[in-house]
């Protein structure tokens, strides 16, 4: 098995387990009595956590990429564990929960960045679309039964057996990064980890960021996107919930994500073009319709219709932006680089999900959810009208320059 292939099975296994987390932790939070606004911090803590990513950038750049992600399992197994076994026993309550799930967010923080960058390391330039989207169809395979599994976990067996069950993917996870760890020369010599030396890395990658327009204005419009999004995760199970079988609802909507997720994969695996960003960008607003769908009251099978395309398009434009990272950015500043992603881009998605109660404490639900839809569409009509992102070409597979349009 290559390398690239044992990461790609590793970051599979780890998925699953993670693909639980979510639906477990919510109606474990709703179990202990936590309501909307535990639900909103469990979920939001563990992405608070990405103030930390541009330190894991920098760790990244570093230090081998293999390596961190095999440590960073390990812990995670640990942290997952214990959650697990507290649960279990009847020990938990939702600050124990909240501190734990802090602690996962902030190895994952650190870890994040490396995935990307090191994909990249193990690919060849003509390969890097075919290989993000073989990663993205392979976990998002495995979200399909993820949610599925969850929503039968927690009505029988309870949410600890799930954090359980997670555990045990990062142990089988660590086995397989031994493979790659041990296959990976990894050709960085790492500099003295002095706290100025730490801060100059830190602005390089800035810089690097400021750089490259493309990257920016996405990103910035990418978190304003992202914000509206995060009604849905919050306030969609606690609407579930208020009905019978909500745990396993919720589960049905969380599959047809994942099933989107995988249609969407192998939609970018042979269709996506050159133009890397321009029809992803067209396409991503089509997301909105699963807020459309809970906003409007609509059934279970049209909310799990709009999750379904949501799937879809996000994969699309996941797989693009990691391909257009991978293609345009450095090898040694590009963890540092993409850490920008996690923390502008994915940063809104806990903020958005701490806004979400006050907002529907003062303007309701629905009109929550509506506001978020008109965040979304609003920032994907930007996205499309920029020239610098409809005209940002791939390189030419043949070695010919790409366009001017991807130097500005």
């Amino acid at each position: 098995m290559t390398p690239l292939n044992r990461l790609l099975a590793s970051r599979t296994v780890s998925t699953f387990g993670d693909a639980m987390i979510p639906l477990t932790a919510s109606f474990g939070v709703l179990h202990l009595d936590g309501g909307a606004g535990g639900v909103g911090l469990v979920l939001g803590t563990s992405m608070a956590c990405t103030l930390l990513v541009p330190f894991g950038g920098v760790i990244a750049d570093r230090m081998s990429r293999a390596r961190l992600i095999l440590l960073g399992d390990a812990v995670l197994c640990a942290i997952q564990a214990l959650t697990g076994v507290l649960l279990l026993a009847g020990l938990a309550t939702v600050p124990v929960v909240l501190g734990l799930t802090a602690a996962y967010g902030v190895v994952n923080a650190i870890v994040a960045p490396a995935l990307t960058a090191l994909i990249g390391e193990l690919t060849p330039p003509d390969g890097l679309r075919k290989a993000n989207a073989r990663f993205n169809i392979s976990r998002n395979s495995v979200r399909l039964f993820g949610p599925a599994a969850a929503g039968l976990m927690v009505t029988t067996a309870g949410p600890g057996a799930a954090y359980c069950l997670d555990a045990a993917t990062f142990a089988v996870s660590v086995v397989l990064m031994l493979g790659v760890t041990g296959a990976v020369s990894d050709r960085r010599t790492p500099a003295a980890a002095s706290p100025s030396a730490i801060v100059g890395e830190l602005v390089s990658g800035w810089r690097e960021m400021r750089r490259h327009r493309w990257y920016r204005d996405t990103l910035v419009l990418f978190a304003v996107w992202n914000l509206g999004f995060q009604p849905v995760f919050v306030l969609g199970p606690v609407l579930f919930s208020a009905a019978g079988d909500g745990a396993r609802n919720w589960a049905t909507v969380g599959t047809c994500a994942a099933a989107g997720a995988v249609a969407g994969g192998m939609l970018a695996h042979r269709f996506l073009s050159r133009r890397i960003l321009h029809w992803p960008n067209v396409l991503v607003g089509a997301a909105a319709l699963e807020a459309v769908a809970l906003a409007s009251g609509a059934p279970v099978a049209a909310v799990a219709a709009g999750a379904f395309v949501a799937g879809v398009v996000v994969t699309i434009y996941d797989t693009a932006w990691d391909t257009a990272i991978q293609a345009f950015v450095p090898q040694d500043v590009m963890a540092r680089l993409d850490s920008y992603t996690w923390l502008i881009g994915m940063g809104t998605v806990p903020l958005g999900m701490l806004l979400t109660v006050p907002a529907s404490d003062a303007v309701g639900t629905t009109g929550t959810l509506w506001a978020g839809v008109v965040l979304m569409l609003g920032s994907s009509a930007v996205l499309v009208a920029l020239p610098r992102l409809r005209h940002l070409t791939l390189p030419d597979p043949a070695g010919r320059p790409a366009p001017e349009a991807v130097r500005t």
